[in-house]
């Protein structure tokens, strides 16, 4: 993602993004992942705002009511089983939060092993320790198959 995407994003969402967030979005370490609309971090300027436009009106769909998530919330990604990854950018450093099924009533801080609140960088670094420890090489152009077993 390039630094006039990042823009965009900022001017289309009316928000100022965290510095940190800034450089994983034009800095992107997993290869095989750039431009991605899946995954715990997305990596499409486009994706990212159609998405954040999404949850932040509130709107009805198949009977259930979506409440809007608070303006200091952007969305990052997700696990694709039904939990959302945002970001509270009010916070210096940014701290990362999860919402179960975009029910605003679940949002709650992403914790460490220890219980504590895991910003940005402590949170993706144990992402890509995570993918390591799997044998994912983030500097393959390739997406790794899933293993089955």
């Amino acid at each position: 993602m390039t630094e006039a995407d990042v823009d965009r994003i900022e001017t289309t969402l009316d928000v100022k993004l965290p510095a940190t967030y800034r450089h994983l979005l034009t800095h992107f370490p997993i290869r095989f992942d750039q431009g991605t609309s899946r995954g715990p971090v997305w990596d499409n300027a486009d994706e990212l705002i159609k998405r954040n436009r999404e949850l932040r009106v509130p709107r009805r769909s198949m009977g259930t009511a979506y409440n809007a998530i608070a303006s200091n919330f952007i969305f990052i990604g997700d696990d694709g089983a039904g939990w959302q990854n945002l970001l509270d950018i009010a916070n210096d450093p940014p701290t990362v939060y999860v919402m179960e099924f975009e029910d605003t009533k679940t949002i709650r801080p992403h914790q460490d092993e220890a219980g504590k609140a895991q910003t940005l960088n402590d949170w993706f670094h144990d992402f890509l320790l995570e993918l390591k420890n799997d044998g994912v090489d983030v500097n393959s152009a390739t997406r790794p198959q899933d293993k089955m077993g």
